[in-house]
């Protein structure tokens, strides 16, 4: 029976976790500038209008008929 070549890949002896420790801190990295940025650039004009009618509507009771 041939011999598999997937021992050979990657021996579990020299396994290497740097690259989750950089995934996790570039991660962080990339959240808190996105929250710096958008708490910095909101200049607060971006809020929803108050809205005042230009009349008010005055409904009819049954009794002001």
């Amino acid at each position: 029976m041939p011999t598999s070549n997937y021992a050979q890949v990657m021996p579990a002896n020299n396994y290497d976790p740097r690259w989750f420790i950089w995934t996790i801190v570039f991660l962080v990295v990339t959240g808190i500038s996105l929250v710096s940025y958008i708490v910095l650039s909101d200049n607060g004009t971006n809020d929803v209008p108050d809205f005042t009618p230009a009349r008010s509507i005055n409904h009819k009771t049954t009794s002001q008929k």
